[in-house]
């Protein structure tokens, strides 16, 4: 069952659940207190998860930071965290909470933002640029 939560209302066995896999996978992002909120406050995330009671599946997370270019500020939105656990592949899970985060998204904002390694951030302008919302890194 597909679920969304705010920073406030996760449940605490999904956070240390996408923060186990998220340090297992990319523990380069993990060089902090492992006990500080899985995302900055400041990135309002928006957790979709898909989970059978207190076993988590799948996640995804909707984040949003501003952004200033040329002097403009942008609300900017991207994907974070997304993750499916190895048993549970295969399935469509993967598929249905990126979904999930990313019609919350285009509800949300006209700008995206993706991380594109510690020094990089690729954006896309939905509406914008064909309104494909995209960018590849490069």
């Amino acid at each position: 069952m597909l679920m969304q939560y705010t920073l406030d209302t996760l449940p605490t066995d999904y956070e240390w659940q996408i923060r186990d896999f998220v340090r297992i996978h990319w523990y380069d992002a993990f060089q902090h207190d492992v006990n500080e909120t899985l995302h900055p406050p400041f990135w309002h995330p928006r957790y979709f998860v898909i989970a059978n009671q207190r076993a988590l599946f799948s996640a995804a997370t909707a984040v949003w930071k501003p952004v200033e270019i040329n002097g403009t500020a942008y609300k900017t939105y991207g994907l974070s965290s997304v993750l499916t656990y190895p048993a549970f592949r295969g399935k469509g899970y993967g598929l249905q909470v990126v979904e999930a985060a990313t019609d919350y998204i285009k509800q949300q904002a006209d700008r995206t933002w993706r991380s594109c390694g510690q020094a990089r951030i690729c954006l896309g302008f939905m509406g914008v640029l064909a309104g494909k919302g995209r960018k590849t890194c490069g």
